[in-house]
């Protein structure tokens, strides 16, 4: 069985900052055989906005550095 698991604490800012993924639960010993003719891929389709992340104003606050030194050394 598969779920998405994400973060309790702060669900929509924690989702936006990237804490989410699958959570996958397999029987014992279903996962100890690598077959290689089979790959598998867990896919997630979201749209995510940065500004409610919980990196987003230190994630500003770098580029925006950056970007006055480019300035500064042009």
């Amino acid at each position: 069985r598969t779920w998405a698991y994400y973060s309790g604490v702060n669900p929509e800012r924690d989702i936006h900052s990237g804490l989410i993924g699958p959570l996958l639960v397999c029987r014992e010993g279903t996962l100890s055989t690598k077959l290689l003719d089979i790959s598998e891929f867990v896919l997630l389709f979201m749209t995510f906005d940065e500004s409610q992340s919980w990196y987003y104003d230190r994630n500003s606050e770098v580029i925006n550095r950056k970007s006055r030194k480019r300035v500064l050394d042009g």
